[in-house]
């Protein structure tokens, strides 16, 4: 083989899993990466950044006062009139509003340092005496307009 050769050669060996190449012992082999993997991780994840939240937040859908008995099962179970836990989403988005609980609000100190809460909002109640669940419409539409706000690459 001429000089064609060798260089054709040299550079197909870069392309080689680790073990091929000559020389090369099991311990030089263990982390080999290949040259596509490199430059396609690289460019992946520039491009696509999966939330498992927003996946989990959607397959529950959105939020709704038919979820309140689940929600107030606890109240229930126990006999205690008060607020039930809740909807809490799993994505990292705090809230912007003030309906949703306190510690997850945007305006929060804990939430200013980039390390946003999830958004929780209590829409339902539970009334032990009555032994009947109630909705908070205003934030029952405040937590269906946090879960209708997601924007891709948020």
């Amino acid at each position: 083989g001429g000089i064609l050769f060798l260089i054709s050669e040299a550079i197909a060996s870069g392309f080689q899993e680790c073990e091929d190449k000559p020389g090369n012992t099991e311990d030089d082999c263990e982390k080999w990466t290949g040259p596509v993997k490199v430059a396609y991780s690289e460019l992946s994840s520039l491009i696509i950044k999966a939330d498992k939240g927003v996946s989990t937040d959607f397959a529950i859908g959105e939020p709704s006062a038919d979820d309140c008995a689940d929600y107030c099962a606890k109240n229930v179970e126990e006999g205690t009139t008060g607020t039930c836990s809740g909807r809490k989403f799993k994505q990292k988005r705090c809230a912007e509003d003030t309906l949703a609980t306190a510690e997850s609000q945007c305006n929060n100190v804990a939430n200013l340092d980039g390390k946003k809460a999830k958004a929780q909002y209590k829409f339902c109640s539970y009334d032990a005496v009555t032994q009947n669940i109630s909705v908070d419409e205003a934030t029952l539409k405040a937590a269906v307009a946090h879960y209708n706000s997601y924007k891709v690459n948020s």
